[in-house]
């Protein structure tokens, strides 16, 4: 089986709610910065998110469907700090604005999860959640 599909046939077994949740992040930072690419900002998250895909491939491809799939966002940290204090130059009402402030808090909540998750798999939690 291909491994990106494993990883989304695992992630459609997920109970409804953590499927719209990934498929906000997704949205977030994958689909809507493509229409912001003349942006720094837009650009830098779209690597991002690339690479944090990479990560959790890699490490789904080792371990299966775990907690530690949430290290995988490790890389959103220093892009929501530089993202933050690029914050002043942004301009508020814009359908980027828009955007960027969903970005942020949804990342950031998000980044909440994973450490939670990934403190629970370094606890003994290592068993495939899906």
């Amino acid at each position: 089986m291909n491994l990106m599909t494993g990883f989304f046939q695992a992630m459609w077994r997920m109970p409804w709610f953590w499927r719209v949740w990934v498929g906000v992040l997704m949205a977030l930072n994958a689909i809507i910065p493509l229409f912001f690419m003349a942006m720094l900002e837009a650009q830098a998250v779209v690597g991002t998110f690339m690479l944090a895909a990479i990560t959790q491939m890699l490490i789904f491809q080792r371990y299966g469907f775990v907690r530690l799939l949430g290290l995988g966002h490790i890389y959103w940290i220093p892009m929501l700090l530089w993202l933050w204090a690029q914050g002043h130059d942004v301009g508020m009402g814009s359908g980027f604005m828009l955007w960027f402030t969903l970005l942020l808090l949804c990342n950031a909540v998000s980044l909440l999860i994973d450490s939670m998750d990934v403190l629970r798999y370094w606890r003994g939690e290592k068993s495939p959640t899906i």
